[in-house]
């Protein structure tokens, strides 16, 4: 009788965990599956609408960004996605070079401003600082890597490691649990998970850059670097994970069901396009 209560209490527990996986994995996995598309378009083509998409995303995140670290102050946010958009808008029209300048003019704006503002308000403006970079610099990079020889089948390279990371370690790290990487910072993110994840992101990347970037490089620096870049995603989540725990947020917004913000999407990938950006002169 023991033992069947033993074994019922397992069955119990395992069909709880299978639930949970199922609960929130599905739900992110839906809106994953309306998002991959948007975001093949974004790569793939180069006309007005996809443009547009990529600077109203642009404004979405700064909102989102103001909204995690800022007080209200609607004056602050206009200008803020304000100087997010223009750079934006400009660099889409200019070379890479005229646009990392760009957004170092804008961005002095911003610092500019510190010598206005009480001591108090210092450390709300250098976040507004870091807020712009970290939104407009990937996107700068992402513009000039999708002009380039193969440029689009890098960048699908990258959505591809990112992507099926993301979503494979939020799968096995529900499913098998285990101790946490940064509890206080990331409480979601496990060992099990983030390693499978990992691991598994980096081998579809290997598989996607064998088949469709000819590129003439060793089988190991494919591996590298698609390990390179998976490990870059979960940098950038933890990044984004530590800004929203200092000011005491779960989430970005409640935008996307199961992933919470754009920002929570936006920010495996911000960092794996700066580190893409050197990668790609290896490729």
């Amino acid at each position: 009788m023991l033992l069947i209560n033993i074994l019922k209490e397992n069955e119990d527990m395992a069909l709880d965990k299978f639930s949970f996986v199922n609960k929130f994995f599905y739900k992110r996995l839906i809106t994953l599956s309306f998002l991959f598309p948007i975001f093949l378009y974004c790569i793939l083509t180069n006309n007005f609408f996809s443009k547009f998409i990529i600077l109203f995303t642009s404004l979405i995140l700064g909102y989102e960004w103001f909204n995690i670290t800022q007080k209200k102050n609607i004056f602050y946010l206009f200008i803020f996605n304000f100087l997010i958009f223009l750079n934006l808008l400009f660099s889409i029209n200019t070379v890479f070079t005229t646009s990392l300048i760009l957004t170092f003019l804008f961005s002095l704006l911003i610092v500019f401003s510190l010598f206005f503002q009480n001591k108090k308000d210092t450390e709300s403006i250098l976040y507004l600082f870091y807020g712009y970079m970290f939104i407009s610099i990937p996107f700068i990079i992402f513009f000039k890597i999708k002009s380039d020889i193969n440029g689009q089948y890098i960048l699908l390279w990258l959505l591809i490691v990112i992507t099926s990371s993301d979503i494979l370690s939020y799968f096995f790290g529900n499913l098998i649990k285990g101790p946490k990487i940064l509890p206080n910072t990331s409480p979601s993110k496990t060992f099990s998970g983030t390693i499978i994840g990992i691991i598994l992101g980096t081998f579809l990347g290997i598989i996607f850059f064998i088949n469709f970037l000819n590129v003439n490089i060793s089988y190991f620096f494919i591996f590298l670097f698609s390990a390179i870049l998976a490990i870059s995603g979960f940098f950038g989540d933890i990044f984004m994970s530590k800004i929203k725990r200092k000011f005491n947020k779960k989430d970005s917004s409640n935008f996307l069901p199961g992933h919470g913000g754009f920002l929570d999407r936006y920010d495996s990938f911000s960092f794996s396009l700066i580190i893409l950006f050197f990668l790609e002169f290896f490729i």
